[in-house]
């Protein structure tokens, strides 16, 4: 719902813990794929569970900087029991323990649209999504 227009962009929304569900399309395999979920510790687990699946998954808006720049929009909020995430890079680790350990999130429809629009123009490139 928060996610702008985008050309050539196909949305899976909500049911974030049923990511793990889209490994029965094999045709994903061949695709791009983009994960954009919350800013919280199940957030990293849905991400971790959608690479089990298909490893070249890249994630948006889920990084260091957003949070940082978005901390100030960040709510208490309950976490998994465990945090061991083995598919994520060194980075969202390291932003998965950081919310883990606070009980923090921050949910994607937060962040303003005008950030969202500007992230996607950027990866509008040969390399982006």
């Amino acid at each position: 719902l928060s996610f702008p227009s985008f050309s050539g962009a196909l949305l899976f929304l909500g049911e974030g813990n049923a990511a793990a569900r889209l490994g029965s399309l094999g045709w994903l395999v061949d695709c791009p794929i983009t994960y954009w979920g919350d800013l919280d510790p199940y957030g990293f687990v849905i991400l971790d569970r959608l690479r089990s699946h298909f490893p070249h998954v890249s994630s948006m808006l889920m990084d260091a900087a957003t949070l940082a720049d978005y901390e100030h929009l960040g709510v208490t909020a309950q976490r998994p029991a465990e945090c061991v995430l083995p598919q994520l890079s060194p980075e969202e680790r390291a932003v998965a323990n950081v919310l883990y350990e606070r009980r923090w999130s921050i949910e994607q429809e937060k962040i303003p649209q005008l950030a969202v629009a500007a992230y996607l123009r950027s990866m509008a490139s040969p390399r982006g999504i």
